[in-house]
């Protein structure tokens, strides 16, 4: 692999890197009427959001949604790197009383 240069990639590349290095507690994970998944990560702070987001996104069928609902400020960047490292799309992401609710849509 070349290297990256481009600062953007490189934080992409370590949230990959974290998402495959860490054991497998369950997850906070509740089946909703839309067929969808909500992860639960309040309380929680980067980068363990984007490894549980890694580790649920898996337990969505392809073209399905996982809505993850956090507290940590930083989940809205992070979010947005991870979904163009793993090649899913953010579909929303809205904030309120400092709770980001994200919808990602699986893509493979």
């Amino acid at each position: 692999m070349g290297i990256v240069n481009d600062a953007s990639a490189q934080r992409a590349a370590r949230i990959r890197l974290c998402s495959a290095a860490v054991p497998s507690p369950p997850l906070p994970l509740t089946s909703l009427p839309s067929g969808d998944l909500r992860l639960d990560c309040l309380g929680l702070l980067c980068p363990v959001p984007m490894i549980k987001a890694g580790r649920a996104i898996r337990q969505v069928p392809a073209g399905g949604t996982l809505l993850v609902v956090a507290d940590d400020p930083g989940v809205e960047n992070d979010f947005v790197d991870w979904c163009e490292a793993n090649r899913h799309t953010l579909l929303s992401m809205d904030e309120s009383e400092g709770v980001w609710t994200t919808r990602i849509r699986r893509e493979w």
